[in-house]
């Protein structure tokens, strides 16, 4: 008789070793510190895909150059580059909770003048780029900081399950991000021309956005009191 090689891995997980990941995944959800992480990253990275997406469709509106494109990308993957080193080693010499706290702020800043660009009308894509340069810094130090607190915040046992959770989340937020951005946009466009028109906006968009008001205020709070 052949006998099976033992050297093998399984192309199937056993039965016996789905009970384990499934507890393990289940005591990272009981985690609270680990479930306001992901949630956190997940929704950063769903926000930034959108923005891209908006971002991406006004210059090409205003500008109609294929370049001015492709320099948004630039704008943000150079900073990301030269500064990912020297990110990584801020990150193991300072607190990364405040690293991580500091660079939502510069991101929230950056939506904010790009909401004001808007809002007055933009004729050039030059301040865009600008922005999208303090956007590529600040993604260039959240990055290493956040990927480092992953370790503190859930036991040797679970780091595993941890990682691959986050990275799951990760490419959904990729997937799911651009396709969000484009009826996110359109709304954004009518929201703005009833605004100039001085038409009355409709009650769900005020409790959208005062929705999003407060979820802000909520998240800046509990950053900075982790902080503290």
């Amino acid at each position: 008789a052949i006998l099976p090689r033992t050297d093998e891995l399984p192309a199937f997980t056993p039965p016996r070793v789905r009970p384990r990941m499934n507890n393990e995944r289940r005591a990272l959800l009981r985690n609270a510190d680990f479930t306001r992480y992901i949630l956190a990253r997940f929704l950063g990275s769903l926000a930034v895909q959108m923005q891209t997406v908006a971002v991406g469709w006004q210059v090409y509106e205003v500008t109609r150059s294929p370049l001015d494109l492709g320099l948004i990308g630039l704008s943000q993957f150079l900073p990301f580059v030269l500064l990912i080193l020297p990110a990584g080693h801020f990150a193991d010499t300072r607190d990364r909770r405040r690293i991580i706290a500091g660079c939502y702020v510069l991101l929230l800043l950056c939506a904010l003048l790009l909401l004001a660009f808007s809002w007055h009308g933009l004729r050039s894509a030059w301040p865009v780029f600008g922005i999208m340069t303090l956007f590529g810094v600040a993604r260039a130090f959240a990055m290493p900081a956040s990927q480092a607190l992953l370790p503190n915040l859930v036991e040797r046992e679970h780091f595993v399950t941890a990682v691959a959770f986050n990275s799951s989340l990760w490419q959904v937020s990729t997937i799911v991000g651009p396709a969000l951005g484009d009826p996110a946009l359109a709304q954004h466009q009518d929201l703005l021309g009833r605004l100039h028109r001085r038409e009355p906006v409709a009650d769900h968009d005020a409790t959208r956005v005062a929705r999003m008001a407060l979820e802000l205020a909520v998240f800046v709070v509990g950053q900075q009191g982790e902080c503290n």
